[in-house]
C-alpha cells in the first residue's frame, strides 16, 4: 500500500514537469506551422523570384534567432546591424520595399513569434501587448487615411512597416529575459552607438582639409550627419549614467566623451542641442550623483559649447540665426539652413489646412507631399500634416504618459537612477524633434525604442500593505518609548 505522502510527491512532480512539457509543444506546434508556411511560401516564391526567396529564408533565419537568442545578445545585434546598415538601408531589395523595410519584416515577424509562443504557453504575460496594439491600430488607421488620399502607394507601406517595426523593437525589448538589467541595456545602447561613432571620426581624420574647408560632414554608416548626432546624443547620457552609477570605470566615461567629440564633427546643431539638453537634465535630475557630478556635468556641457562655437565651421553655423529673416518668402530658402527649414514649414503647414482634423496619413511626407522636394525637418510640423489635430492631441497625451511614468519609475521603480538617465534622454531627443524629423531616422529611433520598452516594463516597487502597517506600528512604538521633556 502506497503511503500518501508518495502520492502526493508524485503529484507535485507530476505538476512540476507539466509546464514543460506544455512548453515544448507549444515550440513543436510553432516550428511545424513555420516549416510547413515556409516551404509551402518558399516553393511559390522560388518559382517567381529565386532572389525572392532567398530574401524569405534570410529573413525567417533572422527572425528565428531573434526570437531563440538570449535576449541581451539579440538586441544587440539587431541594434548594431541596424546602425551599420542605416546608410544602405534605401537599397532597393523587392516588392517596392527596401533594405530597411525588409529588415522591418523580420523584427515584426520576431514579436509576432515572441507573442504566440507566449500566448500558447501562457506561463507568463506579454508585457506591453495593449500599448503596443493601440499604436499599431493608430498607425495602421494613419495609413488607411493615406490610402484613401492617394492609393496604395509603396512609400505609404514603406513607412508603415517601418513604424511597426519600431514598436515591434520596443515590444521585444519589453520582453526580454532576465539576460537583459539595467547594466546590460546601458552597455546595448552604448556599443549600438560605438562603431558609428568609430567610423565619423575616421571620416572626418581622413578627410580633414576638407571638413576643415566645410566641404564635409561625416556620418559613417548612418544615413545622414543628423542621424548620427541622433544616435551620439542618445547614447552619451547613458556612458555617464554608465560611469557615475553603474560602476562602468573610466572606459565610459571616455565613451561620453567620444560621442561628444562624434556629434561635434557631424555639425549638427540639432544634435549638439540635443546632447547639451540630455547632459543638462541628467545633471539636474539626477538625484543618486554628489555635487562634484553635477558640477562636472555643467562645465563639460560649458565646454561643448565653447569648442563648437569656437570652431569656424561651428560659428558660421551659429551665425545662421542672426542672418535669418523671420519674413517668409520663396527665395529666402537658399540663404542658409534655418532659413530653408523655416520656408520648407511654412509650405507644410498651407498643406496642412486643407485637412486640418486628420491630416494626410502616415509616411505622406516622406514622398508624396514635399513642397521643396524633402522632408519637413520637424516631427511636430510632420506629425501635424500626417494625422491632424486629433493626431497630435493623441500624441501629446501619449508624451505625457511616458514622462510620468519615467518620474513614477526614477521615484519608486528598481533602477531609478536609469530611468532618469531615460528621461534626460527624451528630453535630448525632444529638443531635436523641434528642427529635424528625428521619427523617420530608423537606426536611433531603434535604440530609443528597445530603451523605453524595457524600461517601461518594470514595475513600481510598491511596498505591501502589511509592511507599511508593521511600519506605522514600529514608529508609534518608537514615539512612545521617547522621553518627555
Amino acid at each position: 500500500m502506497r503511503s500518501p505522502s508518495a502520492d502526493l510527491g508524485q503529484r507535485a512532480g507530476y505538476l512540476a514537469r507539466r509546464p514543460a512539457q506544455a512548453s515544448q509543444q507549444a515550440w513543436l506546434y510553432l516550428l511545424t506551422v513555420v516549416g510547413a508556411a515556409t516551404a509551402t511560401v518558399g516553393g511559390a516564391l522560388a518559382a517567381v523570384s529565386p532572389n525572392l526567396a532567398f530574401v524569405a529564408v534570410v529573413g525567417m533565419i533572422g527572425a528565428s534567432c531573434l526570437a531563440l537568442l538570449s535576449s541581451a545578445l539579440s538586441l544587440m545585434g539587431l541594434l548594431t546591424i541596424r546602425s551599420l546598415t542605416d546608410a544602405s538601408a534605401t537599397t532597393p531589395i523587392v516588392a517596392g520595399l527596401n533594405a530597411g523595410a525588409v529588415l522591418g519584416l523580420v523584427v515584426i515577424a520576431s514579436a509576432g513569434a515572441l507573442v504566440v509562443t507566449r500566448l500558447i504557453e501562457k506561463r507568463q504575460a506579454v508585457r506591453g501587448l495593449m500599448a503596443s496594439v493601440v499604436v499599431t491600430g493608430m498607425m495602421v488607421y494613419w495609413f488607411g487615411i493615406g490610402v484613401l488620399h492617394y492609393g496604395m502607394d509603396e512609400s505609404l507601406i514603406r513607412e508603415l512597416v517601418r513604424a511597426v517595426s519600431i514598436v515591434a523593437v520596443a515590444l521585444i525589448a519589453a520582453n526580454s529575459d532576465r539576460s537583459v538589467t539595467a547594466s546590460r541595456m546601458g552597455t546595448i545602447v552604448v556599443v549600438a552607438a560605438l562603431i558609428p561613432a568609430i567610423l565619423v571620426v575616421n571620416e572626418a581624420v581622413t578627410h580633414w582639409p576638407e571638413m576643415v574647408g566645410g566641404g564635409l560632414r561625416p556620418r559613417g554608416t548612418m544615413s545622414h550627419p543628423n542621424a548620427a548626432a541622433i544616435l551620439f546624443g542618445i547614447a552619451a547620457p547613458v556612458a555617464v549614467w554608465k560611469f557615475a552609477h553603474d560602476g562602468g570605470g573610466k572606459r565610459y566615461l571616455w565613451a561620453a566623451g567620444f560621442f561628444v567629440f562624434a556629434v561635434l564633427l557631424t555639425r549638427s546643431l540639432g544634435g549638439l542641442a540635443q546632447t547639451t539638453v540630455g547632459l543638462l537634465a541628467l545633471g539636474a535630475l539626477q538625484q543618486g550623483g554628489s555635487r562634484l557630478f553635477r558640477v562636472g556635468v555643467f562645465v563639460a556641457v560649458a565646454a561643448i559649447a565653447y569648442v563648437f562655437i569656437a570652431d569656424p565651421l561651428g560659428i558660421s553655423r551659429v551665425s545662421e540665426l542672426e542672418s535669418t529673416t523671420l519674413q517668409i518668402q520663396q527665395g529666402a530658402q537658399d540663404n542658409n539652413s534655418f532659413e530653408w527649414r523655416l520656408v520648407n514649414w511654412s509650405l507644410f503647414l498651407d498643406k496642412w489646412q486643407e485637412s486640418r482634423l486628420l491630416g494626410f496619413g502616415l509616411g505622406t511626407t516622406d514622398e508624396i507631399i514635399a513642397p521643396l522636394g524633402h522632408l519637413p525637418h520637424s516631427d511636430p510640423v510632420r506629425f501635424l500634416v500626417e494625422t491632424g489635430i486629433l493626431g497630435v492631441s493623441l500624441i501629446s497625451v501619449g508624451v505625457l504618459l511616458l514622462v510620468n511614468r519615467l518620474v513614477l519609475l526614477a521615484k519608486v521603480g528598481p533602477d531609478g537612477s536609469f530611468a532618469i538617465t531615460a528621461l534626460a534622454v527624451v528630453c535630448g531627443v525632444g529638443t531635436h524633434m523641434l528642427v529635424t524629423h528625428v521619427s523617420f531616422n530608423t537606426a536611433p529611433v531603434y535604440v530609443l525604442a528597445a530603451l523605453l520598452g524595457w524600461l517601461l516594463s518594470r514595475q513600481p516597487e510598491v511596498v505591501p500593505e502589511e509592511d507599511r502597517a508593521s511600519q506605522r506600528r514600529a514608529h508609534r512604538l518608537l514615539d512612545a518609548t521617547q522621553p518627555q521633556h
